[in-house]
């Protein structure tokens, strides 16, 4: 299959291997993308995960529309992340930082059209996102006719 490339760059960042195998599964679905990264924190040690971030996004440097999906809302990875990018003046207007990502969010955002505003974007893919997560027993349960 063809890389497909970006103007747009993608981190995902998570705890462990998931990324990997998240990365994994977009390259069966979209194929491979050569703007998308990944930061496996805690696979060897409990190093924070910095000097990943300096190598991708270099102090006071960061060009380009980026978005970063972290796995845990409130995690060691989130909190490193927002620490780093934020400094004392708040998130950048170009890095976009989403928290607790699905499969269908980032097929979303990665092949959404790059003349979209990011920020509508991915407002748009989290609400889609979230009607993904669904109860399928419920849904498969009979139902009861009282008549």
């Amino acid at each position: 299959m063809e890389k497909r490339t970006s103007v747009r760059k993608f981190l995902i960042a998570t705890h462990g291997g998931l990324a990997e195998g998240v990365r994994s599964s977009l390259n069966l679905i979209v194929g491979p993308m050569e703007n998308l990264f990944l930061i496996q924190a805690y696979l060897e040690d409990n190093k924070p995960i910095e000097e990943e971030l300096r190598q991708l996004l270099p102090p006071g440097k960061f060009y380009g529309e980026w978005v970063l999906f972290t796995d845990l809302l409130g995690g060691s990875i989130t909190n490193q992340i927002l620490r780093y990018i934020s400094g004392d003046g708040g998130v950048p207007d170009n890095i976009h930082v989403v928290a607790g990502f699905n499969l269908p969010l980032l097929i979303e955002i990665l092949l959404a059209d790059e003349s979209r505003p990011l920020k509508e974007v991915i407002e748009e893919a989290i609400t889609q996102a979230k009607d993904q997560l669904v109860y399928v027993n419920k849904l498969m349960a009979p139902t009861h006719n009282n008549d």
